[in-house]
């Protein structure tokens, strides 16, 4: 059951429990053939594991699994309320300018190191998104190297 509940997560194949009936949400042309004879044949197990996750107790945790990432994926809703406010009234609101100060000797090969590193272990600094057909998609750009540009104000004057 955790391959089935696994390929429904890959898929953004969302299971919920009213009142003991399964109910089974997925984008257009996600829910295979195989997949709804798999979600039937479970069908009860599913419902257990649901009323369990509802009801707060423990179940056995479900690894996550790495989805391919190399083409568009569904925005989540919060994303694409987001990606419509942006849409209609810009999102200047979220963008933060910063400037440094420094003193003393800038190690940038160290700094570019460092923001390369972090560039590279958080997905959500190298999303960006995209309109399929009017709807909101996610792409995750692969990670590439970090490049600092440095401007010595010293000799401009104050």
């Amino acid at each position: 059951m955790i391959d089935l509940l696994n390929q429904l997560q890959q898929k953004n194949i969302q299971l919920s429990s009213d009142s003991g009936t399964l109910k089974v949400k997925a984008p257009k042309g996600a829910m295979t053939a195989e997949l709804a004879e798999q979600v039937k044949t479970h069908k009860e197990q599913l419902l257990h594991f649901l009323e369990r996750q509802q009801q707060g107790r423990s179940v056995a945790s479900i690894p996550l699994c790495a989805i391919d990432r190399s083409g568009a994926i569904p925005a989540s809703f919060s994303q694409q309320r987001l990606w419509l406010i942006d849409k209609l009234e810009g999102s200047q609101h979220y963008n933060v300018a910063a400037a440094l100060a420094c003193d003393g000797v800038l190690d940038i090969a160290a700094i570019e190191a460092s923001l390369t590193q972090i560039v590279a272990r958080h997905e959500a600094l190298r999303t960006c998104f995209e309109a399929h057909d009017g709807v909101c998609m996610q792409r995750v750009m692969p990670a590439r190297a970090v490049t600092v540009e440095v401007v010595n104000l010293v000799d401009c004057g104050e």
